[in-house]
């Protein structure tokens, strides 16, 4: 009987690395961008060139702008001060280009929606 103990616990104990393991694979890309996250700067934002050593700075200061900035209730003006000159705009919507995603070859934008010269929502485009 103990060793049909043992046998159950051992089972148990590898079925728990390989769901481990699997997860560690499928999260790999989210625990990446956490570990990249970056402070704001308005500055460095606005100067961006996407070169092999910062193809991801404004992707990995997406979370801090977000947290920092209240962009909902802005004017256009306003974002266009904080952000720089978009990579699109429309009179509905500003769009900003984030480069790498740091998941594959995958990059991302921030798009912000307009109404009356104000921001009424945001969304990062992932793909």
């Amino acid at each position: 009987m103990k060793w049909l103990k043992g046998i159950v616990v051992f089972a148990v104990a590898l079925i728990a690395l390989y769901f481990g393991y699997i997860s560690l694979i499928v999260f790999d890309g989210d625990i990446e961008n956490y570990r990249n996250r970056i402070e704001f700067d308005s500055y460095k934002w606005k100067n961006w060139n996407e070169t092999e050593s910062t193809m991801s700075l404004r992707w990995d200061m997406r979370h801090s702008l977000l947290d920092k900035h209240d962009l909902v209730g802005m004017s256009v003006s306003e974002v266009i001060e904080l952000l720089g000159k978009p990579s699109r705009e429309s009179s509905t919507e500003l769009s900003y280009y984030l480069g790498m995603a740091r998941s594959g070859i995958d990059t991302g934008s921030l798009n912000l929606t307009i109404k009356d010269g104000i921001i009424t929502g945001h969304r990062i485009w992932h793909g």
